[in-house]
C-alpha cells in the first residue's frame, strides 16, 4: 500500500501495447519505428532485441510478401489480397493505424492439412509473437466465452480461434470485435476474479475451419 501511494510510482511511464518486434507507429502525424525497449513517445514495449530496416524499397518488400504465400492455391485473386492483407494488417492494427472494428483473418481450406494453421503461423513468424489459442468445446471444463476471456486478459497481440465447427455464438467475441472506438473497454472476467476492462483497440484475431 505504501509502494502504490508513493509518488514516484504515479509517474511511471504508460505502456500501451507489449510486442516482441519492432513496430511502425504514427506520432504527431509522423511515422516512426519503435525500437527494442520502452518508447516513451509512443508506450511502446518491444521486448525482443532483433533490429529491422525501415529503408526497404517498395517493390522489394512487395515482392517478399507475396514470396511468403507461393505455396499456398487461394480459389480467386481476390482470396490471394485478402490473404497479403493479413500479412499487412496486424502491423497497422498495433501500430494505431486501423481503428474500428478489430480484424478477424479467417482462413478456411477444401481439405484437411491444407495449411490453415501454417497460413497464421506465417503472420505470427513476422511479428515473432505467440498466439493464444482458443478451442471451441462441446463439453468438459469452460465454455468459449471463459476461454475468449482468459485469451484476451493475457495481453497477447493474436488470438486464434483454432478449427471451428458449425455456428460461433459468443457475446465476449461480439463484444471485443465491434468497439466504439480504439480506447474502448471490453469487460471480461474468468473464475475467482472480478470484471476487468481490457482496451481492444490493438488486438488480432486469427480463425480457421
Amino acid at each position: 500500500k505504501v509502494l502504490l501511494s508513493a509518488s514516484e510510482t504515479r509517474l511511471l511511464p504508460e505502456i500501451k501495447l507489449i510486442v516482441a518486434m519492432p513496430l511502425l507507429v504514427e506520432v504527431d502525424s509522423k511515422l516512426m519505428l519503435a525500437q527494442p525497449g520502452y518508447n516513451g513517445h509512443c508506450g511502446v514495449l518491444v521486448t525482443g532485441n532483433t533490429s529491422v530496416r525501415d529503408n526497404v524499397p517498395l517493390a522489394e518488400a512487395v515482392a517478399a510478401l507475396a514470396d511468403l504465400l507461393r505455396d499456398f492455391k487461394f480459389a480467386t485473386r481476390g482470396d490471394r489480397s485478402r490473404g497479403i492483407a493479413g500479412l499487412v494488417a496486424p502491423c497497422l492494427r498495433m501500430g494505431g493505424f486501423l481503428h474500428g472494428n478489430a480484424l478477424i483473418d479467417t482462413v478456411e481450406a477444401d481439405e484437411s492439412q491444407a495449411g490453415k494453421g501454417t497460413k497464421c503461423e506465417l503472420t505470427h513468424a513476422i511479428y515473432g509473437e505467440t498466439p493464444y489459442s482458443v478451442v471451441q468445446r462441446e463439453g468438459g471444463v469452460g465454455s468459449l466465452d471463459e476461454s475468449l476471456s482468459t485469451a484476451i486478459m493475457s495481453g497477447a497481440p493474436f488470438i486464434v480461434l483454432d478449427n471451428l465447427r458449425g455456428s460461433l455464438k459468443s457475446t465476449v467475441l461480439e463484444a471485443a470485435v465491434t468497439p466504439v472506438s480504439s480506447d474502448t473497454r471490453t469487460t471480461v472476467r474468468v473464475p475467482f476474479l472480478g470484471e476487468i476492462p481490457v482496451v481492444m483497440g490493438r488486438t488480432l484475431f486469427q480463425a480457421t475451419s
